[in-house]
């Protein structure tokens, strides 16, 4: 029986077999005429790719062989048990096997093995990097592995770079540029780069931008959702019964979740287009990014189409809890807001307009935003931000003022240099309060 791992409009991964070892099949089922024709080359690319990287002693999947089955192409490879995709540990999701450094090193040296058999990988992400039991890399997803090749070292690096700046913080990053500086002399310009850290900003920015449609179809991000005859998407981390979510009724307000006491849902009654439609990607977005705020969680497809979101229950305004803190809450709150602001200043992305910028809270540190209007901001300033928060919040004293900053200071995935440079701008905004 095979056991699906990930679906996708063109691609679903499944594992075939009930008793190890087992078997990974990619099935390619592309829509179209002409993308189904391209199935089959698709399939021995990626076939004839596992292959190379295995004669020169990389760590891929064996490859076991390319088949037809179904009126679909499948290319056939081996399970890497017991591996966890980098993304999950870097996210906190799965536990680390080994020590990070380890993992850190072992990346270092994956890249600078592919470096020098001249292997380049043009959609290496966290994802495509699975991690073993004892800390040892593995490769996946080779399907657009070239072997033409590049001595451009930003372009080579850039991709990892970009989907992992959120993720992992500035040590680890160094550790596994340092591990790769063995193989490229010309890397360690990069250490402490700020150029090459706007360029990651800015590649993460676009690739979260262009891959928004994940939440409109079936895809790692949103599973199909059949309950009769309603059809429809439902976020991949919901583990509630179909027909309890399909039951909801539209409401004005979030309400308590029947299957998660944890969290509130609100369901609005409309097709996914206009408004709702760019609150829907808003949240999107955002959650891609790693900053709290409601999750887009299902669309309904009905004679009344529906749009679910949810978000952690208890939220209130953050100004009314602001008020009722005690001073000790009040810091603590300070410093998750910078963290909030300061995360999304890093992404590359700013609030429109100063009423767009609305805080909630479940508790001191459990803050969100709420639904805003955003903007890209390829070179964000950290001038004014300070003035923004406190003005929304009347009584901030120095000392959460100072907690505000640093909170804002550490969420920059950024180089040592451009932290100390932020945090010196919005010190010297405190000053004249003291």
């Amino acid at each position: 029986m095979d056991s699906p791992l990930k679906q996708g409009p063109k691609r679903t991964i499944l594992l075939e077999g009930t008793s190890s070892p087992r078997r990974v099949v990619k099935r390619f089922h592309s829509p179209g005429a002409v993308d189904g024709l391209k199935d089959g080359l698709r399939a021995w690319r990626e076939y004839r790719a596992l292959c190379l990287l295995r004669r020169r002693g990389l760590p891929v999947p064996r490859a076991l062989g390319v088949r037809r089955r179904s009126g679909s192409w499948e290319l056939v490879q081996e399970e890497l048990a017991q591996c966890v995709p980098l993304a999950q540990l870097l996210s906190g999701a799965k536990p680390w096997p080994a020590a990070r450094q380890r993992v850190a090193r072992a990346l270092g040296q994956l890249l600078a093995d592919l470096w020098s058999a001249r292997i380049w990988h043009p959609d290496l992400h966290m994802g495509n990097v699975l991690v073993g039991p004892g800390g040892e890399v593995h490769l996946i997803d080779l399907a657009r592995v070239r072997t033409r090749w590049t001595r451009n070292v930003h372009e080579f690096l850039l991709p990892l770079a970009a989907g992992a700046r959120e993720w992992a913080d500035e040590v680890f990053r160094a550790r596994v540029l340092r591990s790769f500086t063995r193989a490229c002399e010309a890397s360690k310009a990069l250490l402490g780069s700020e150029t090459f850290e706007q360029q990651a900003r800015e590649r993460r920015r676009e690739d979260v931008g262009k891959r928004l449609v994940r939440f409109q179809r079936v895809s790692g991000a949103m599973a199909p959702l059949h309950e009769g005859n309603v059809r429809g998407l439902v976020h991949r981390d919901l583990t509630a019964d179909h027909a309890v979510l399909t039951a909801l009724d539209p409401s004005a307000e979030f309400c308590e979740a029947t299957w998660d006491p944890t969290r509130e849902v609100q369901v609005v009654e409309g097709p996914l287009k206009g408004p709702l439609l760019q609150r829907w990607n808003t949240a999107a977005r955002l959650e891609s990014h790693g900053i709290p705020t409601e999750r887009p969680l299902a669309w309904i497809h009905t004679e009344k189409p529906r749009v679910v979101f949810d978000r952690p229950r208890g939220c209130i305004p953050f100004g009314e809890c602001w008020t009722t803190w005690s001073p000790s809450e009040r810091s603590l709150a300070a410093a998750a807001a910078g963290t909030l602001m300061g995360a999304l200043q890093d992404r590359g992305l700013w609030v429109d307009g100063h009423r767009s910028l609305a805080l909630l809270a479940s508790s001191p540190t459990g803050l969100l935003l709420e639904y805003p209007r955003l903007i890209e901001s390829p070179e964000p300033q950290a001038t004014g931000t300070l003035q923004q928060w406190t003005e929304s919040n009347p009584g901030v004293t120095p000392t959460e003022a100072g907690a505000w900053v640093q909170g804002f200071a550490a969420a920059q995935r950024s180089t040592r240099a451009e932290r100390m440079r932020i945090r010196a701008q919005l010190d010297a905004e405190i000053a004249p309060r003291g």
